[in-house]
């Protein structure tokens, strides 16, 4: 019965015009869902990338303030 008065409603107020411009919404509501799904996934991989170029970037860091020090402490110019 249900199913009935929704198909009269729609048959009176929802006009093909409408119909076409929801058509043209709804791929892109699902394009949408799909790049979010797709974003998360990248941002759980961002500390797998993140984390070997973080520590290149501290070692050659600590690497040349070890440099550094050595050279100051052991008298040089």
């Amino acid at each position: 019965m249900t199913k009935g008065i929704t198909k009269k409603a729609i048959d009176k107020y929802i006009t093909r015009e409408i119909m076409v411009k929801i058509w043209k919404i709804i791929p892109q509501k699902i394009i949408t869902k799909a790049g979010e799904k797709s974003l998360t996934s990248f941002m759980k991989m961002v500390p797998l990338v993140g984390a070997p170029i973080g520590f290149t970037f501290d070692w050659l860091s600590a690497r040349a303030t070890g440099k550094v020090a050595i050279h100051y402490y052991s008298g040089g110019d």
